[in-house]
C-alpha cells in the first residue's frame, strides 16, 4: 500500500498493491477530498473517490464540526455519534 500525504499532513491518496480489475498497470486508488476553509469552519473529510466501481463516500458535518452523515451508493443516514466514542 502506498500513501500520499498532502503538505498539510492529511491523507490525500491511498494506492493498493493490487491492480484494478482488468488492468495490469493501474492500481486501485482512493483520493481523499477535504472541505476548505471557505466551505466550513472545519477542514474535515468531504469525500473519498475510488478509481474503480467502488461507490464514493461523502461526509457532512454539523456547524460545530461533528459528523452528521455518511453517504455511499448503498447507505445514507445520520451518524450515531455514540458509536464513535
Amino acid at each position: 500500500m502506498f500513501l500520499g500525504i498532502a503538505p498539510d499532513g492529511r491523507l490525500s491518496t491511498r494506492e493498493w498493491a493490487r491492480f484494478k480489475p482488468g488492468s495490469t498497470t493501474e492500481r486501485l486508488k482512493a483520493t481523499y477530498t477535504y472541505f476548505d476553509s471557505g466551505e466550513t469552519a472545519t477542514l474535515d473529510l468531504k469525500k473519498i473517490d475510488y478509481n474503480d466501481d467502488t461507490p464514493d463516500v461523502e461526509f457532512t458535518y454539523t456547524q460545530s464540526g461533528l459528523l452528521r452523515t455518511v453517504k455511499d451508493a448503498t447507505t445514507a443516514g445520520t451518524a450515531d455519534l455514540r458509536t464513535f466514542h
